[in-house]
């Protein structure tokens, strides 16, 4: 898997100035089924974007040099509160298909998006295994 997470990371950092602008920054999605591994492939390859950028960025003189330049936005704290699968017409149904997409606030999710793009950070929620509900604004995205 190491090689597969080093080609993605390769991937996703500029090659040339031609392709780099500070100005610009990208956000990039998995999807999958639950338990498919997206949340350890996105941390794998963030790592291997943060270790490579230096040394990227140095080949082009880039402005922008920050300890890390990428970092992961989990899905995790979008998941709905099990009081509000409770309150659904099967609550038995929705918490045995917790991670299935209606089990999701992709409402939370796009206003998250909006403010990170239109503000340029944002505190997004975690997930508390313990407890088994999301965190509010636990996590601090940034796109500095």
């Amino acid at each position: 898997m190491d090689e597969i997470y080093d080609k993605l990371a390769e991937r996703l950092v500029p090659t040339s100035a031609a392709m780099f602008s500070p100005n610009v920054k990208r956000l990039v999605g998995l999807a999958g089924p639950p338990g498919a591994g997206k949340s350890t492939l996105a941390y794998e390859v963030v790592s291997r974007i943060n270790s490579l950028w230096p040394q990227k960025a140095a080949s082009f003189d880039a402005e922008v040099m920050p300890p890390d330049v990428a970092t992961v936005l989990p899905m995790d704290g979008f998941h709905l509160y099990r009081s509000q699968l409770d309150a659904m017409e099967d609550p038995k149904e929705a918490h045995a298909r917790r991670g299935a997409p209606w089990t999701f606030n992709p409402a939370l999710l796009l206003n998250c998006l909006k403010k990170l793009r239109n503000e340029g950070s944002v505190y997004v929620p975690s997930f508390d295994h313990g407890v088994g509900d999301p965190v509010e604004d636990d996590i601090f995205v940034s796109l500095q």
